[in-house]
């Protein structure tokens, strides 16, 4: 209607200011504007009440969205908080077991160094000491065999705690990884902690609270609250895990180091006990050997008495047969039938060959004494 009329005002206008209106016109135009002005006021109305209740409204779901914002910051922050020390938590037990293996592995390295430099080197020495024997004495005994088997024992031990070293190693490397990752999650989750603190005490009668007018979205997001909570809970059953596989690996070492300890100490004194028994055994032989070359000195003096005595008894036994012989010659000079074989030629011939039989036998006897004497000596 109010169109109508404009365009009607527009048209009287250009038919000129003299044109004539009947009183009727004039009548229905101001009928036409109290109308008007009537709907006008009834729109007016209805937009003020409308406005009121669009601001009632609206404030009733500001309000309550941030009351629910509020709660649910609230809830977040104390979620958070609670994982916060949980890591925190979990990550003191990963420094703990670290340093636990840290000295765990000095230990490894002390007795390492300790047995290489100590036990192995007494070992081996001993090994190489005894093999400056000399002739039989140089013989595979039961400290030989023992001395061996030491020295296997003791490379055995040391190869498994060389193992043991690597294992220990790497396993401080794993804790420290898991230890890594809390920290960054740590890091992470206290950011986010911070920044949730600060969103909670805003307030929106700030005197520096705008508009966001920038171009960055403000509705990023990387993961669903499932997998924020998988992510930690992964870290810290990895952290529970390397832990769990230190200190496993911290049992057995204990054990395998007192075991080490054991086995290296038993065959240490069981090879001392087999040198103690060998040192007997040598001195009762050396004690008897001895008495033995006392009694080849005493044998040895027998027999070169022995010699002297036979020697005198040759010399005189060639002075006998030279008086045989010399007999013999004169009576060879007998003229005629002079030279007959009698009694007392055939006795001269028994008498020179029993000589001679007596004079071999003294030295056979002789040859033998000199013999004997060298075996003696040697």
């Amino acid at each position: 209607m109010s169109h109508q009329l404009t365009k009607r005002g527009l048209h009287h206008d250009s038919l000129g200011q003299n044109q004539k209106f009947s009183l009727k016109d004039w009548s229905n135009n101001n009928q036409l504007k109290s109308r008007i002005s009537c709907d006008q006021q009834k729109l007016a109305d209805r937009v003020i009440c409308e406005a009121s209740r669009v601001i009632d409204e609206t404030k009733e779901i500001t309000n309550k969205f941030k009351k629910e914002t509020d709660y649910r910051l609230e809830e977040r922050i104390a979620h958070i908080a609670f994982t916060v020390e949980e890591l925190r938590e979990q990550k003191r037990f990963g420094e703990k077991e670290q340093e636990i293996l840290k000295d765990m592995k000095n230990r490894i390295e002390h007795a390492i160094d300790s047995i290489r430099s100590d036990a192995l080197v007494v070992c081996e020495k001993c090994i190489i000491m005894r093999e400056n024997r000399t002739g039989i004495d140089n013989v595979d005994d039961d400290v030989e065999k023992s001395l061996r088997k030491e020295r296997e024992t003791i490379l055995g031990t040391l190869s498994i705690l060389d193992n043991l070293l690597t294992e220990t190693i790497e396993q401080i490397r794993k804790v420290r990884a898991a230890i890594y990752l809390l920290d960054r999650d740590l890091a992470n989750k206290e950011s986010s902690l911070h920044i949730d603190q600060q969103n909670l005490v805003l307030r929106e009668n700030q005197i520096d609270m705008k508009i966001y007018e920038g171009k960055m979205d403000l509705d990023p997001f990387n993961s669903t609250v499932l997998e924020w909570t998988r992510e930690t809970t992964k870290n810290i059953e990895l952290c529970k895990q390397e832990i769990k596989c230190a200190m496993s690996l911290r049992s057995y070492v204990e054990i395998f180091l007192k075991q080490a300890v054991e086995d290296i100490s038993n065959h240490f004194n069981r090879t001392n006990e087999q040198f103690r028994l060998r040192m007997e055994e040598m001195r009762y032989a050396k004690i008897k050997l001895e008495g033995l070359h006392c009694g080849t000195a005493n044998q040895v003096n027998d027999l070169t008495r022995n010699i002297t005595t036979l020697e005198k008894e040759l010399a005189e036994k060639e002075r006998y047969v030279a008086l045989s012989q010399m007999r013999l010659g004169n009576r060879a000079q007998r003229i005629g039938i002079e030279l007959c074989k009698d009694k007392a030629h055939d006795t001269l011939i028994r008498e020179l060959i029993a000589l001679k039989d007596t004079y071999q036998k003294l030295s056979h006897m002789i040859d033998q004494v000199h013999s004997v004497i060298l075996i003696r000596k040697l």
